[in-house]
């Protein structure tokens, strides 16, 4: 398996290679990256689940779309914190986010991404009955409103405090953890 991060990389190049997968991820199809963990918590447990990852911002966020009305909305109000989880299986490259999650709903951030929203991805915000309600029959699922605006849509915004990255090389992975210092961050080499 050919890595991404090879033995003899310096922190700053590590650093590099992730910015570039991160940015790749949102830009080039059927990207490792794309498809991503989110996990949050509540006071009763811990919820994991898959999420597309749309944007990665110029200053380091990582930007994800939901409807409002979804549980985890709830889980982020009750605890801001929060953890992405990338893993690149053809390249043995693990990354871990750790950091807290902004909301944005019905601001100039969700004004600037509704637009983007095509096709029948529109609705999943539109859908006429929140995410996660009990139903009866799967085709009380199918029923969306007339109107395809932007009410439910939901811009998530993760700001990192810290990012874990572990590339699997046989017996001589390479660890490293990068934490914000203010405006940058810096690194340190771990123990795989």
């Amino acid at each position: 398996m050919r890595t991404l991060i090879e033995s003899d990389f310096c922190l700053e190049k590590i650093w590099e290679v992730v910015q570039l997968e991160f940015q790749k991820a949102t830009t080039v199809k059927r990207h490792s990256f794309r498809y991503v963990v989110l996990s949050s918590a509540n006071n009763e447990s811990v919820n994991s689940r898959w999420v597309v990852l749309r944007r990665y911002t110029e200053g380091g966020s990582f930007l994800i779309y939901t409807d409002a009305r979804s549980e985890k909305v709830n889980n982020f109000k009750a605890n801001s914190l929060v953890s992405l989880l990338f893993f690149n299986d053809r390249k043995g490259l693990q990354v871990r986010v750790n950091g807290k999650v902004i909301t944005h709903h019905k601001n100039e951030l969700t004004k600037k991404y509704w637009p983007g929203v095509k096709g029948f991805n529109d609705q999943s915000y539109t859908s006429e009955l929140a995410p996660g309600t009990p139903i009866k029959s799967k085709d009380e699922a199918y029923k969306w409103s007339s109107i395809m605006d932007d009410e439910n849509f939901m811009v998530l915004e993760i700001v990192p405090n810290t990012i874990e990255v572990l590339q699997l090389n046989g017996s001589e992975h390479i660890r490293a953890q990068f934490s914000a210092d203010g405006q940058s961050f810096e690194g340190t080499f771990l123990v795989p």
